[in-house]
């Protein structure tokens, strides 16, 4: 098992400011209506000339805001039936924010240390329900309303709920973080996170509302966080993962890696992925390593564990995933969501188009354990690796040292809608079209599928298959395992259960 330095949890034991700075006393309505986001500013402001301080929501009606950075050593606080909700106006982010439409959310803080939001119930709330311009039935999403091309935007440019950048000591603790508009949470470049006590809800038919990125972040722990979002339930990457802002301006190829993470005794459903290392779409990443995910429960999700690894030179290493377990992993209606179902998903390949081509080879993917896992979905697991760059093929860096400890797998249908069995390698250009999880038919159904994966061992574990299937890749030549191009893998102590007839 991986243990992080004792640097990591600092900030949790820190003992927190007690002068406290209430938000009326600046001029802030709680009327569901009036935009007080420079009334909490000056509290905010107020509570940083004085050292620190808490910066008070008190309960009752609705306090409207838009844009609020927060100082060293200050913290909003949210009491329980404390509710601070973002305006779904563009008008009062710009009145903020001029033309930095990076800077247009809820809550957007770079430079502070000793910071963040604590509380006992009460609610930071997104506009998401105020966004809505109506429902795509045929991909199973709301269709949000979207400010592109304002002031320079690109893209979406709707509203995240809470930014932390070029921080210290970041403590987010005992609040819900509800209907996000766009990203719950994101932390960038960012020195000792600790988030506790969460919950964390966002509608899953709304896209792009991950429930938190990490981006280039030392020092992480999660704990005791239920997260219920649409898109990715957690991400892990080094460097920026948005095609549709510009890189950061770190020099090529220097990233800061994403290390030191704990997450543990979590509950996470999403559309997506529940858990995911991501590298894709810009041409450079980082790495990622000492990674531990232990209690965490998994349920109803497009995929539960993902690895997708498309760019850059960065490496996925060092990591434990211990006592997890995946229910009900399910293909969602609709290209739109990506994942076919799989219960674990370790893809690393190269992808294709203007953005990548920079990339000589990937980092890879090594060192990664399983252990005590019950994984149950449409797929079982996919470990898959294809060529890098000038190789031809991916060779046996790129995917290696994986263990597999007591891993049960329960294969069956447990959504309204099933995709055929097909590998869903987005974002790739493999197939009719790099929007579609097509490209990757398979004949049968397989519970672990290996593909140029170098020294992995099967120790315990098992695969299952239940219920009644009406696909008939399932059945009959439905296999435990499969092992492809030239893989080396050992499944001596696999236990395989044959499909039902």
């Amino acid at each position: 098992m991986l243990l992080l330095p004792l640097w990591c949890f600092s900030n949790v034991a820190r003992a927190q400011p007690q002068r406290v700075f209430d938000i009326v006393a600046y001029g802030a309505v709680p009327d569901n209506s009036t935009v007080n986001t420079r009334a909490i500013q000056s509290a905010i402001d107020a509570a940083s000339a004085a050292g620190g301080g808490l910066v008070r929501v008190p309960p009752g009606g609705a306090f409207v805001t838009a844009t609020l950075a927060l100082r060293d050593h200050v913290f909003l606080l949210l009491p329980r039936g404390a509710t601070l909700r973002g305006s779904a106006l563009l008008a009062d982010y710009v009145n903020v924010s001029g033309g930095n439409w990076g800077a247009w959310d809820v809550l957007h803080t770079e430079g502070a240390r000793d910071t963040g939001v604590l509380g006992d119930g009460g609610v930071l709330q997104g506009p998401m329900w105020q966004m809505i311009s109506g429902y795509d039935e045929a991909n199973s999403q709301f269709v949000p309303l979207r400010w592109s091309g304002q002031y320079g935007c690109v893209g979406e440019c709707r509203p995240r709920l809470v930014f932390f950048s070029d921080c210290e000591d970041v403590v987010v603790r005992g609040v819900q973080l509800r209907d996000s508009a766009d990203w719950t949470q994101l932390y960038r470049r960012t020195i000792n996170v600790s988030l506790e006590d969460l919950v964390v809800w966002g509608s899953q038919e709304w896209p792009n509302n991950d429930g938190v990125d990490f981006e280039s972040c030392t020092g992480v722990l999660m704990r005791n966080v239920s997260s219920f979002t649409g898109d990715d339930g957690v991400v892990l990457a080094s460097g920026n993962c948005n095609d549709m802002i510009a890189p950061w301006p770190e020099p090529w190829g220097s990233y800061t890696p994403t290390r030191d993470v704990l997450i543990e005794n979590c509950t996470i459903s999403s559309y997506s992925s529940a858990i995911k290392y991501e590298a894709i779409f810009q041409a450079w990443h980082g790495d990622v390593y000492n990674v531990t995910v232990r209690d965490v429960l998994i349920h109803d999700s497009a995929r539960g564990i993902g690895f997708q690894q498309r760019t850059g030179g960065g490496a996925f290493f060092d990591a434990v995933f211990e006592r997890v377990t995946v229910q009900r992993t399910k293909g969602i209606r609709g290209p739109n969501w990506w994942g076919a179902g799989e219960a674990l998903w370790l893809t690393t390949l190269p992808e294709e188009g203007p953005k990548t081509t920079a990339n000589h080879s990937l980092g890879g993917l090594r060192n990664i354990s399983f252990v005590d896992c019950v994984l149950e979905g449409e797929q079982g697991a996919v470990v898959l690796s294809r060529g890098q760059g000038n190789a031809s093929a991916a060779g046996p860096a790129a995917l290696t040292s994986l263990l597999f400890s007591n891993v049960s797998l329960v294969i069956g249908v447990y959504g309204n809608y099933t995709r055929p069995g097909v590998h869903d390698l987005r974002p790739v250009s493999t197939g009719p079209s790099p929007l579609e999880p097509s490209a990757e038919p398979q004949a049968n159904c397989t519970g672990f599928w290996f593909e140029h994966a170098d020294s992995v061992r099967v120790v315990g574990g098992s695969v299952a298959f239940v219920g009644a299937p009406p696909q008939p890749f399932w059945q009959p030549g439905a296999t435990c395992w499969a092992a492809t191009m030239d893989s080396a893998v050992d499944v001596s102590g696999l236990a395989c259960a044959p499909p039902l007839a």
